[in-house]
């Protein structure tokens, strides 16, 4: 997988759609940030740790998360296979994914990251996770309407598949819009 990155193979007979360079570089710094400060996290009780617990319990509860969130991901990448690009450097898939996790979900690699930031802020305690999350989310809205533009532009299914499938959670979740519909009003008249 790195070396496919790295070489960049995924791009290999592929139309480039969209690049986030401040993703990539911020997130490999939030990811070292968060490896430094959970590590400490188990031995100190340091205040500019800003921790909010120390159960080992919610910790176990953190990892489970943060496994499940794992699991969503490789299986993510299975079933993309040949149409996998990361989320910094965007090209168009060869085809519709519409089995496996995407069976139920669009953007099942962006739930396991979320699910692995709350498991991290589970495992860690710290209050400084939070913030982090908060901006894989921001991150995440942003990527996801560049991807569901370039699917409805290159894919006609796309729109059935967007229709009976949920943006992140399955069954008896929220769907968030992600297709925007322009209204338009009548111009006012001066009285």
């Amino acid at each position: 997988s790195l070396v496919v990155r790295r070489n960049k193979g995924y791009a290999i007979g592929k139309k480039f759609v969209d690049q986030n360079l401040r993703y990539k570089v911020v997130s490999s710094l939030v990811y070292v940030m968060q490896i430094a400060l959970t590590i400490p996290m188990f031995w100190s009780e340091n205040v500019y740790l800003l921790k909010f617990h120390s159960n080992d319990e919610i910790r176990v509860i953190g990892l489970t998360i943060c496994f499940f969130g794992l699991v969503l991901s490789v299986s993510s990448l299975i079933f993309l296979g040949r149409n996998y690009s990361p989320c910094y450097d965007s090209y168009k898939p060869f085809h519709l994914v519409t089995n496996g996790p995407y069976k139920f979900i669009r953007h099942p690699g962006w739930l396991s990251k979320f699910l692995v930031g709350i498991g991290g802020i589970l495992v860690s305690g710290s209050w400084w996770f939070v913030p982090v999350l908060g901006w894989v989310y921001i991150e995440m809205e942003r990527t996801i309407k560049v991807e569901e533009r370039y699917l409805f532009e290159s894919f006609p299914e796309y729109d059935k598949y967007y229709e009976k499938t949920f943006r992140f959670f399955i069954k008896n979740c929220y769907r968030l819009p992600s297709k925007i519909t322009y209204i338009s009003f009548p111009a006012s008249t001066s009285m």
